[in-house]
């Protein structure tokens, strides 16, 4: 579990998942999930993906309205855009320090691996391009 948010977490980029999304819009999870696939509403695309988790800026969320309908004319590009950030998840990183999960966190307040970078929910992201 990683720690409480500490004064290293300041200017730590925070957004969005899919599940907030649809709390924030009162739109059902399931609904907006098919709509994020298939339509026939256009959703944003993410701003960030941490591992595969999808994460959305506030504001974007708030600007959203499902009244844009996707036409079949819409290329399966666009339908699927790619995020601006994307990000290594927590067992990625696990993985490339050979570390388990619970000896993750340790390592990062001694400094050994760097602090994350962005957070979607409670699901922290360490940005690889």
């Amino acid at each position: 579990m990683p720690p409480a948010r500490a004064r290293l977490d300041v200017g730590v980029r925070r957004y969005l998942g899919l599940r907030r999304f649809a709390r924030e819009t009162g739109v059902s999870y399931d609904r907006l999930q098919r709509w994020r696939v298939h339509g026939p509403f256009w959703v944003p695309p993410p701003v960030v993906m941490v591992g595969r988790w999808p994460g959305w800026a506030l504001p974007t969320i708030q600007a959203w309205t499902p009244g844009h309908v996707v036409g079949s004319a819409v290329p399966p590009a666009l339908r699927w855009p790619h995020p601006t950030l994307v990000c290594a998840d927590t067992v990625t990183m696990c993985r490339t320090h050979d570390c388990a999960n619970a000896g993750l966190w340790p390592r990062i307040s001694r400094g050994d691996i760097r602090v994350p970078d962005v957070w979607v929910d409670d699901k922290p992201g360490w940005i690889i391009r």
